[in-house]
């Protein structure tokens, strides 16, 4: 009786459970939706800031980034610690690959104008995998056969005027301090995706920026996993490994350089809470009004059941089990009309516009996991709890004799 009379009383005013439940459906069937996007929107870019060349974890010998840029040629990693550092890494499964970079900062020249540049060294076998990402727009990615070749963001190229197969002039300082330049041909124009970083961009063959650099050592080693939800274990193993052989080195993952990505993560987990909070608050506003409406309905019944023998806490948990009802049967009902409409909208392949100092549009998609259905219908649950605790109490505690005499 506990359970079944407050299901049959759901359905006594069907209009009102109607508007009741339809209200909470629409409202979490927003927020299901809001999270898929969110969860596809953060995954989407998480692994595009790891595969535009970040990688998942960045070595640097020790010192590096407090005293790197006062005596560079000192906080260099050796070949002999790459080895080192190699060998650790693949005792992880986990482990895909790992490609040295030497970056710094330069100059690249058309003959009329110049443009302030971040020179990436990278290995020319592991280009495709570390920048997997990365789209060309025109021509290819350099190989080690060209020597010569580099790879310009799209800003690059429209701020000097540039094509592939134009020859430019690159200028750098070398770690002793000496001013050194070198030939480029462009073989290449990429876009990552970050309007910033395409206006300063440019890739070339280890050996060739080293050249230019002055040195034979590396400013770092780039680490890419299988699987970027291990890389804390595959991190662990390696500072444990590189510790015993009394390496001396420091650590960057993915998340430390990652900045774009903490900003956007922070910005749509801020607007997603205050979704939950509004959905919360129309959730236990109509719930509450319903029951409190079915309260005032059924006066002489409640004066009934106590006059019966029915304690305060029966009444109460009666009427607290209706709204738990209301509320599931809405939150069921939301959840399915989020679930589809959102692999609906994902077949169709919308894009929107880029965000601000992106120059890629986003696919309107969404990324429903059954943990967001379960959590989104307790969260649910518990509002309707919540909002039947009021009326379920003032319909425990009216008088016997008062409420006998209701009309």
């Amino acid at each position: 009786m506990l359970f079944k009379v407050p299901l049959l009383n759901v359905t006594r005013n069907f209009r009102r459970t109607f508007l009741t439940c339809s209200a909470i459906a629409f409202g979490l069937a927003a927020l299901v939706m809001f999270e898929g996007y969110f969860a596809f929107m953060i995954d989407g870019l998480r692994e595009t800031t790891i595969r535009t060349g970040l990688g998942h974890l960045q070595v640097y010998k020790k010192g590096f980034d407090e005293f790197s840029s006062l005596e560079p040629e000192k906080y260099l990693i050796s070949e002999e610690t790459v080895e080192s550092l190699n060998a650790i890494a693949e005792e992880h499964e986990n482990f895909a690959v790992a490609s040295k970079q030497t970056n710094i900062m330069g100059l690249l020249s058309n003959g009329k104008n110049s443009l302030p540049t971040i020179i990436v060294g990278a290995e020319a076998d592991n280009i495709n995998l570390i920048n997997s990402a990365i789209q060309v727009e025109d021509g290819e990615l350099f190989d080690s056969e060209t020597i010569d070749g580099v790879n310009i963001g799209t800003g690059v190229a429209k701020n000097l005027k540039v094509k592939v197969g134009d020859i430019l002039t690159l200028l750098a300082t070398t770690a002793e301090g000496y001013v050194n330049a070198i030939d480029v041909t462009v073989v290449g124009i990429i876009s990552t995706g970050i309007t910033q970083i395409d206006e300063r961009i440019l890739y070339a063959n280890l050996e060739y920026i080293n050249r230019l650099y002055d040195v034979e050592a590396y400013s770092r080693v780039i680490f890419l996993l299988d699987e970027t939800d291990r890389m804390e274990q595959f991190f662990s193993h390696l500072k444990q490994s590189a510790a015993s052989q009394n390496l001396q080195l420091e650590y960057k993952t993915w998340q430390d350089l990652a900045d774009f990505y903490r900003q956007v993560r922070q910005f749509l987990g801020t607007i997603f809470n205050v979704l939950q909070v509004i959905i919360v608050v129309v959730v236990i506003f109509f719930i509450n009004n319903t029951m409190i409406m079915n309260v005032m309905e059924r006066v002489p019944e409640i004066g009934t059941l106590r006059a019966m023998g029915e304690t305060r806490l029966r009444v109460v948990l009666l009427f607290l089990i209706e709204s738990i009802y209301i509320g599931l049967i809405g939150g069921a009902v939301g959840i399915a009309i989020g679930y589809f409409a959102a692999k609906g909208i994902s077949g169709l392949g919308i894009e929107l516009p880029p965000p601000p100092n992106t120059n890629r549009p986003i696919p309107l998609s969404f990324f429903v996991e059954n943990s967001a259905l379960v959590k989104a219908l307790i969260l649910c649950t518990i509002t309707a709890f919540l909002a039947g605790i009021y009326p379920s109490i003032k319909a425990s505690q009216m008088k016997i004799t008062e409420a006998l005499r209701h009309v």
